[in-house]
């Protein structure tokens, strides 16, 4: 399959994942959905022992980050990116969830599991991390 095929079946992937999980219907996924988008793709199964008020506070970090228009949801534009970024360019579900969650672990100075610092100055969204093998290098 080459990178175009790739990318028309990640589309295809996000817009299934989108849809099912758009449970009211509305074509946007607020943060309840997106705390269903989280678990299906394995981010909380990942995050072994997290509780329910700590796994709300990714969900919403998450939301806040790919918000592009800060109107607290994610459109279907927005999703797309997040969808991307948590599948790794074709890895699969299970793969992706493992890289996410290895970099959300190298983040938490506390070790419950979740991400407590955000990277920022960029201006655009970003597309791509690098983590180095001894997973703590960005």
């Amino acid at each position: 399959m080459d990178l175009v095929e790739q990318a028309e079946a990640r589309e295809v992937a996000a817009r299934a994942c989108f849809t099912a999980n758009d449970k009211d219907g509305s074509g946007t996924i607020d943060a309840a959905e997106l705390a269903a988008v989280l678990t299906t793709l394995g981010l909380r199964n990942r995050l072994d022992g997290i509780s329910d008020d700590d796994f709300n506070t990714v969900v919403s970090a998450t939301l806040q980050q790919h918000d592009a228009n800060a109107d607290g949801v994610l459109q279907f534009k927005e999703f797309v990116k997040l969808y991307n970024a948590v599948c790794l360019a074709g890895a699969s579900p299970d793969a992706a969830a493992e890289a996410q969650a290895a970099l959300l672990q190298s983040l938490d100075d506390n070790t419950r599991g979740f991400c407590v610092a955000t990277l920022s100055g960029h201006s655009h969204y970003v597309n791509a991390v690098a983590v180095a093998p001894d997973g703590k290098t960005l």
